[in-house]
């Protein structure tokens, strides 16, 4: 840059006569870029914050903001140059300053970052295009458009549920498919420039996907808060995203006691259905819940006058629902469910062994008196005498054993 530029700050005649002419011209490049610094910065906190009050374009906040970016950009290489060609010393307080404003301005770099959004896409009101990359768990590409999407939150990294669930369903969801993103006109993009959207699986030019009578089944922020990948927020203004929805489809994924646990739904036919789990009884009726830690478990869903099932499951991060239907057991057997203290005794009914308790769901002829013998090692035998009904439950519990 020529030097008569340079004197538009101007220095006292009493100071150059006092300091190296040098020095003092290396002193108002400090002083201008300083300035430049001050002034691009008021200026983007302004315009972002008129803009934002009033709903005028949105796009027309970043007018303006990477000319003024580049320009600070070439007036600290000038500097470097200007320093460079009059010897000053790479330890000098100078070149300290120039690397001190280079770090300044490589953290302006966000909010130099030009808008993923062009006007007609903004008229428009959508996106529509491929879906292209998935950066994480609630961040997408289209057409090449970072999409962060709106309502939502899926904190992998750093959490309990570690990283890659959210991410993967992401990828099977839209990745290569042909996917419509909708953003409110008067927020279309977040801090960081990306675009805030509603993403829906489907073509938004052929139709308004957002009023198909399915919609739930392909707007994919409420798919991953329903699969408990995600969970809301409400940060970001979108026209598109009813909170109260999102909210509600959550509510089943929130954790009751300790984030180590997932929660599994129950639903069954007939419902009212009790549950146990891993011998225990959870005191639930279908349809409801229960949290247990990740892994193998042992269910059973009993009701009066079904065959009760048995099954065990692997419980894993994300959305687990069990729906059985309970088959209708002949009216002329009941079910008996025996529980013992400690609980792995071995149980005799009328002189035959039926294994080691508890036990859930045993079938027995109904109306005859039976002999339920509970066995084990060190601890008296004890024995009740029960009548099993026709199509119902009977629970008998052996609660505790004397010990020997």
């Amino acid at each position: 840059m020529a030097e008569e530029e340079i004197s538009l700050i101007q220095t006292p005649t009493d100071l150059l006569a006092i300091e190296n002419p040098i020095d003092a011209k290396a002193r108002q490049w400090l002083v201008r870029i300083q300035t430049n610094f001050w002034q691009f910065d008021a200026a983007v906190r302004t315009r972002v914050t008129w803009f934002n009050d009033q709903h005028y374009n949105p796009l027309m906040v970043y007018e303006g903001i990477l000319p003024h970016y580049e320009a600070i950009k070439s007036d600290l290489n000038e500097f470097k140059k200007y320093l460079d060609e009059n010897g000053f010393p790479l330890n000098s307080s100078y070149y300290q300053y120039y690397d001190a404003y280079m770090k300044y301005y490589d953290a302006y770099a966000d909010v130099a970052k030009p808008p993923a959004l062009v006007q007609e896409e903004l008229d428009k009101g959508r996106i529509v295009g491929i879906c292209d990359k998935v950066d994480d768990g609630d961040t997408i590409f289209v057409n090449g458009k970072e999409v962060r999407l709106a309502g939502i939150d899926s904190a992998e990294k750093g959490t309990y549920s570690g990283s890659g669930p959210a991410t993967a369903r992401m990828k099977e969801l839209v990745l290569g498919k042909m996917v419509t993103v909708y953003f409110d006109p008067h927020s279309p993009m977040e801090m960081y420039r990306r675009v805030l959207g509603a993403v829906y699986l489907g073509n938004g030019d052929e139709e308004e996907l957002y009023r198909r009578d399915d919609w739930k089944d392909i707007f994919v922020n409420y798919i991953m808060v329903n699969e408990c990948l995600s969970s809301p927020n409400n940060k970001g203004r979108n026209m598109y995203i009813d909170h109260d929805e999102i909210k509600a489809a959550y509510e089943k994924c929130k954790i009751a006691e300790l984030p180590s646990l997932v929660r599994v739904e129950f639903k069954s036919k007939p419902t009212h259905a009790m549950i146990f789990v891993d011998g225990q009884d959870t005191h639930r009726i279908t349809p409801d819940h229960w949290d247990m830690t990740p892994g193998e478990h042992e269910i059973t869903i009993v009701a009066d006058g079904c065959s009760s099932h048995h099954e065990t499951i692997n419980v894993a991060r994300g959305k687990n629902e069990i729906y059985r239907i309970l088959p209708p057991i002949p009216t002329a057997t009941g079910n008996i469910n025996i529980f013992t203290t400690p609980q792995d005794c071995d149980i005799i009914i009328n002189d035959m062994p039926q294994g080691v308790a508890p036990i859930i769901g045993l079938k027995e002829v109904a109306n005859e008196l039976i002999t339920v013998t509970a066995v084990k090692e060190g601890y008296q035998s004890r024995t009740e005498q029960v009548i099993p009904v026709a199509g119902r439950t009977l629970t008998l519990i052996f609660d505790p054993l004397e010990k020997i």
